[in-house]
């Protein structure tokens, strides 16, 4: 299958809103995700770097230690979002909505960015989005030969979500497939889609019987002795999937 171009100009989407638009970093709905304000076309992309980066290192060996560098494991994103400056008598545009938010340091926003959608279309289930807890620093205006922009620097608080599905208003359950048993020894792959996207490695998986199978983070079963396991998948927002059957066998 030959590869999908996607283009970024107007397929990129901004919505902010204050933190406290969504209590529920965990799983948010789609309700409180729909009290954030599109403010795609307000945001430059000169200047914006804002994003999320790999995970922090460490590696602090020894010439005599094996092992090498550990994932800190903690949330690194930020950088700078690129706004235009309004007009005195512009109350309401995208442009209006998004300064204001940020022109105020040590402002508290939630702050989602969409790729791949037409930037001026709501937020909506089945959307993959990525969400973020910040505080604004201080602005920096810039003078440009059509208009005033600012830069302003938003830097990372505790939460964020990282390609996150946006959960339907009644909640629907992820769909489990894959293997359905093996011989001791063996393995077997299971898949996992939600909303018809697939959350394989994105879902968190359980074994009733962890002895019998075993299953990893990325949906392989690891059959370890004979007998049977039930293995549930469950995604933040939704509802857990029907039950996988798994027999292991001597032979």
């Amino acid at each position: 299958m030959a590869n999908d171009k996607i283009l970024s100009n107007k397929n990129v989407g901004w919505f902010v809103g204050p933190e406290t638009s969504i209590p529920s970093w965990t799983a948010p709905t789609l309700a409180q995700l729909s009290a954030l304000v599109n403010v795609s076309a307000g945001v430059r992309i000169a200047g914006t770097d804002f994003g999320i980066q790999a995970s922090e290192q460490t590696d602090d060996r020894s010439f005599a230690d094996e092992a090498g560098a550990q994932s800190l494991g903690y949330p690194n994103f930020g950088g700078n979002l690129s706004t235009f400056v309004p007009t005195v008598d512009d109350t309401t545009s995208p442009e209006r909505i998004v300064h204001n938010a940020v022109k105020k340091p040590r402002t508290r926003l939630a702050v989602c960015q969409r790729f791949g959608i037409a930037q001026g279309l709501a937020l909506a289930a089945a959307q993959e989005i990525s969400l973020f807890r910040v505080i604004t620093d201080a602005e920096n205006t810039e003078r440009r030969q059509t208009g005033y922009s600012t830069t302003t620097e938003l830097v990372a608080q505790d939460d964020v979500l990282v390609n996150y599905i946006i959960p339907p208003a009644v909640a629907v359950a992820v769909t489990l497939a894959g293997t359905s048993g093996g011989v001791i020894g063996g393995a077997g792959l299971l898949s996992a889609l939600y909303q018809g996207q697939a959350v394989t490695a994105g879902v968190k998986y359980t074994s009733s019987n962890p002895a019998v199978a075993d299953v990893l983070p990325n949906g392989v079963v690891i059959f370890k002795s004979a007998g049977t396991a039930n293995i549930t998948a469950s995604y933040p927002g939704a509802l857990d999937s029907t039950s996988k059957a798994i027999t292991v066998t001597a032979s």
